[in-house]
């Protein structure tokens, strides 16, 4: 018996298409521009503080993109619970390789931003 049979994988949802996650990758790359650019800073200042305060920045970013996951993650359990109590067969959603990356990329940016946020400081 194929157990992928039984499975209905819905890429169309709104949110699981590439274009969908454009503002995350965006984020994700302001993220990324507040660190290098408050290392170059640090680099040619060693008084700024920039690069602790930086890991804020990382850290809203994070949480940001962690909630949009979240979201998206109860939206399609949402609709797989309507799907399932009687309207069809049981639904099965698969997230899309973008967005498994932009949530490795946010709980990353939780924890290094916070190590930045609480130690930057003491790395001078």
């Amino acid at each position: 018996m194929d157990i992928n049979k039984n499975k209905y994988v819905a890429d169309w949802m709104v949110g699981n298409k590439f274009y969908h996650s454009i503002i995350d990758f965006i984020l994700i790359l302001i993220g990324l521009a507040v660190v290098i650019v408050s290392i170059k800073g640090w680099l040619g200042d060693p008084v700024n503080e920039c690069f602790s305060r930086s890991g804020s920045v990382l850290v809203l970013i994070g949480a940001i993109l962690e909630y949009k996951q979240t979201r998206f993650s109860q939206l399609a359990l949402e609709e797989s619970i309507r799907w399932a109590s009687g309207v069809g067969e049981a639904v099965v959603f698969a997230h899309a390789w973008h967005r498994i990356l932009v949530k490795y990329i946010a709980h990353t940016f939780v924890i290094s931003g916070t190590m930045i946020w609480g130690y930057g400081d003491k790395w001078i």
